[in-house]
């Protein structure tokens, strides 16, 4: 890994000396999610001969293009293409083919100690085998990612009336005040509900797998849900499920009719919770775990 940093000019120059220096054959330029004109010059001087890259995107022509000498153009928003085949198709052009089996084993691969961690977490959380455990994550890095809290609270309510289990939020650094409001609503209204936070982002993962259901706003904790395969719905407003969420038999995503979250409504995720939890899938999935 090479660092790119900006200022000041002695770190520029040493940069770009490093950068020639391991004699790169290709270089590539995905531009899944922006045109970005600093990343096709630190290509070019990378010194690769092969360099590739996108021309337009959906229609939208790509001022830096010249700089590539493998490029074509991109329908991926009309096509509605998850940016994970995005990436793979700028990959294409060079010959670069993965099969969907090698797709499906790209995971987060869990150590012993991070396993063993989950393990102990849940014996001391959720001592009752017999029952469900929600994993909910209501904050996000950015607000209009937020689904309401109130609406986690609601949505909570009507989980434990039907199923009678157990909670859980997965809680970052900036999420703290959200994740107290939701316990605290919900210990008004005589339900527990552990936070897990202040915890490595590997381990949080490694607990995630173990629940039975995990609600989320687009934020990190939802890749890290599908970099472990545990069973997701994810909920959308400004930003496109079908690019973002992750994409399995046991992972959902519900998208605002609007660009506002909160047009999601509480009925509609509880539904859609409601029919994972009765499917074959998660029939199978659970056999002769309780």
């Amino acid at each position: 890994v090479i660092t790119y940093r900006k200022a000041p000019l002695k770190n520029l120059i040493d940069f770009y000396k490093e950068l020639r220096d391991h004699n790169y054959q290709i270089g590539i330029v995905p531009s899944t999610v922006s045109l970005s004109r600093t990343s096709h010059l630190i290509n070019f001087f990378s010194g690769a001969k092969v360099r590739v890259g996108v021309k337009s995107i959906d229609g939208k022509k790509n001022e830096m293009e010249y700089l590539l000498n493998v490029k074509s153009d991109f329908e991926w928003d009309k096509n509605k293409l998850h940016q994970s085949e995005r990436n793979l198709d700028v990959g294409r052009q060079i010959g670069c083919f993965i099969s969907e089996k090698e797709k499906n084993e790209v995971l987060i691969h869990l150590s012993e100690d991070e396993k063993k961690f989950a393990n102990e977490y849940m014996e001391s959380n959720f001592p009752d085998k017999n029952k469900l455990i929600f994993g909910f994550h209501p904050g996000a890095g950015k607000i209009p990612n937020r689904w309401d809290k109130e609406k986690f609270i609601e949505l909570i309510k009507l989980l434990n009336t039907k199923f009678n289990c157990y909670f859980m939020i997965t809680s970052g650094s900036i999420d703290g005040e959200i994740s107290e409001y939701v316990k605290s609503g919900l210990n008004k209204s005589g339900i527990t509900c552990a936070i897990l936070d202040n915890t490595p982002i590997r381990k949080i993962g490694a607990v995630i797998r173990k629940l039975s259901l995990y609600i989320t706003n687009d934020t990190g904790t939802l890749h890290v849900a599908g970099g472990v395969d545990a069973n997701v719905i994810s909920l959308f407003g400004p930003t496109h499920g079908y690019e973002w969420a992750p994409s399995g038999k046991n992972k959902f995503f519900i998208q605002s009719p609007t660009k506002d979250i909160n047009d999601i409504t509480v009925e509609s995720v509880f539904n859609k919770a409601d029919e994972f939890l009765k499917s074959e899938y998660f029939v199978k999935e659970t056999e002769g775990t309780c």
